[in-house]
């Protein structure tokens, strides 16, 4: 829900700036998930800490999960590579696509 409420909420302020809805839409989809998926503290960590923790005790493994999901965040790379493109589009005012077409 909240990458609704970002949407709906930085249009006024993309539109003041001369962002193209399409590039706002980009970027908000672009980084909703990879923040979602690398951070300990969001709603999709009780979901993954349940599947690790069991997936621990079914191998025997007595260390933590919360601990095996923060050590694994830098193999994480789709959500590592779209976090860096998201920024590097921003930051270099690069359209492409639909963004381009606006």
């Amino acid at each position: 829900s909240s990458i609704l409420i970002v949407g709906s909420t930085m249009r006024p302020v993309m539109d003041t700036c001369h962002v193209s809805r399409e590039k706002l839409a980009y970027l908000v989809d672009t980084t909703s998930a990879p923040v979602a998926s690398l951070s300990p503290i969001s709603t999709w960590i009780g979901f993954k800490l349940a599947v690790v923790k069991r997936e621990l005790k079914q191998a025997g493994v007595t260390e933590d999960g919360i601990s095996v999901l923060v050590r694994a965040i830098p193999s994480c790379t789709y959500p590592i590579l779209a976090l860096l493109f998201a920024f590097l589009v921003a930051v270099t005012n690069t359209d492409f696509g639909p963004m381009a077409e606006a």
